[in-house]
């Protein structure tokens, strides 16, 4: 559930709520483990929906947590549709450019070919996690050990 340059439907985005009111529910019945077997994807999850439902300053976890919870998908295109210019001092969230996220937009090709049914894809979900998800995780520990300055004799 990318937060920069998405879509939804009106039927979707009727199931967000941005209080998480069915978080405690869904932590205390440990429903993570349902969802991906991976602990550190599970601990990654736990940490931001935590922070999110103690009044983290986002709207997008909320989204992903509704997601998880009715079951949702979310879909990827095969080419970056948008850029996005909402680093530096004057955004909201983001102050630091990553160059991960920083990757320049591409026209679609026509025609259009729509699959012919959409299902989880898990090796998606485990290969988004290497790439974005463990550098967070590994400068956790990092940080926790005293030695973040290291970082880069771990790779990501």
């Amino acid at each position: 559930p990318f937060s920069w340059g998405w879509a939804s439907w009106k039927r979707a985005w009727k199931l967000y709520d941005a209080d998480m009111k069915l978080y405690p529910e869904f932590k205390r019945k440990k429903y993570l483990s349902a969802i991906t077997s991976n602990p550190l994807e599970r601990w990654n999850l736990e940490k931001m929906f935590d922070a999110t439902y103690n009044g983290l300053d986002t709207w997008d976890y909320q989204w992903h947590f509704s997601l998880l919870i009715n079951n949702g998908l979310a879909i990827v295109p095969n080419r970056n549709l948008v850029q996005n210019i909402g680093f530096g001092e004057d955004s909201t969230h983001t102050k630091k450019t990553h160059s991960y996220l920083s990757i320049f937009h591409q026209n679609l090709k026509f025609p259009l070919k729509h699959p012919h049914f959409m299902i989880w894809n898990e090796e998606y979900d485990k290969k988004y996690f290497r790439i974005f998800l463990w550098k967070r995780f590994r400068n956790f520990v990092l940080k926790k050990i005293g030695m973040l300055k290291f970082s880069n004799l771990f790779p990501a």
